[in-house]
């Protein structure tokens, strides 16, 4: 039984896709594309588990990806890290503090979960693109 779920969750899983973690992160609809790979994988994931906030997460990541004004204003904020490296050391940035105002109004979530999802792109491509 077991072995017939993981055949079942395998063709479920778009393999392929996931394997093609984007060179370039600037690459907005690269990353976008990917990102989606990732966010359908999770969901099939979070369909198999007990809990609800693993499917919670999921659809609001979908929701960012599938908003082209919100992925805008995040996948700006994901350049706007990498450039600065250090966004919160005691230097105030305040287009980077605009944008995480503007996506989270945009998404309908906290500041704090819009700088989550940042750092959480940005670690994903990061651990994925390494060989």
């Amino acid at each position: 039984m077991r072995f017939l779920t993981i055949i079942s969750l395998l063709r479920k899983l778009q393999l392929t896709a996931l394997m093609a973690v984007p060179t370039d992160v600037r690459n907005s609809q690269a990353v976008r594309t990917w990102l989606k790979a990732v966010v359908d994988t999770l969901l099939v994931l979070a369909e198999m588990t007990n809990t609800k906030a693993d499917d919670k997460v999921a659809e609001a990541a979908l929701k960012v990806l599938d908003d082209d004004q919100a992925w805008g204003v995040i996948h700006n904020l994901v350049c706007d890290f990498i450039d600065i490296k250090d966004v919160f050391t005691g230097t105030e940035n305040k287009d980077t503090v605009a944008s995480i105002d503007e996506a989270s109004k945009i998404v309908g979530t906290s500041p704090a979960l819009i700088i989550a999802i940042v750092q959480a792109i940005i670690s994903l491509v990061s651990l994925f693109s390494k060989k």
